[in-house]
């Protein structure tokens, strides 16, 4: 590619947090492996380079981005992997205790499932799904920092169809479904938030 044609691609232009020169920002895929999860690709999103080696990924609004994964997540039609389980439980605000309180099962099941160690039942997959489900759009309806319409987001639970998706949940493992979205379009909840899209780290 000719310096002409990169410099088109080159939307911004930010210091480096590791050296300190010139980091180059471009739009792009990016595979958001920060969330937790290693198949989640961000479409198109600006993504700053720098010589040192350093990328930093721009991420709008994590917290609404994060509620879209899981909702895709939610609607896997084979078993949960434990990266899935432990993405879901974190996204729903749960600890590992507070979830295995939940859905009644011991702490060591739940550390089991997301280190892959033990596979999970459809049973307990089940439970884990419908458990983290109510709990984000419990936290989403109460968060105050953030304006919810309200009808759009019973629709966006009409159309997950959980309750379909649970009674046909495949018994078997397929590994973390491979999840794309584009940020830009993140209009599924129609959340307006006070976060600002920084080129920073994801944590």
């Amino acid at each position: 590619m000719n310096n002409r044609e990169n410099s088109k691609q080159q939307l911004a232009v930010r210091n480096c947090y590791d050296c300190g020169r010139k980091m180059y920002g471009r739009r792009e895929n990016y595979t958001y492996s920060d969330c937790g999860l290693r198949s989640v690709i961000l479409l198109n999103i600006l993504v700053f380079h720098c010589e040192c080696g350093a990328i930093v990924p721009e991420i709008p609004s994590p917290s609404v981005l994060h509620v879209s994964i899981a909702m895709n997540v939610l609607k896997k039609k084979t078993l949960l992997s434990g990266e899935e389980v432990r993405f879901l439980r974190k996204v729903a605000g749960y600890s590992a205790t507070d979830l295995s309180n939940v859905i009644g099962m011991t702490n060591t099941a739940v550390s089991h499932w997301e280190t892959s160690s033990k596979p999970i039942g459809k049973a307990a997959d089940r439970l884990v799904r419908l458990s983290c489900f109510a709990r984000i759009i419990y936290n989403i309806a109460g968060d105050e920092a953030l304006m919810v319409d309200k009808g759009r987001l019973a629709q966006v639970t009409k159309e997950l169809n959980l309750t379909s998706v649970l009674e046909h949940i495949e018994d078997r493992f397929a590994g973390s479904q491979s999840v794309k979205i584009n940020p830009d379009v993140l209009a599924d909840l129609e959340i307006v938030t006070s976060e600002t899209r920084e080129p920073m780290p994801v944590q």
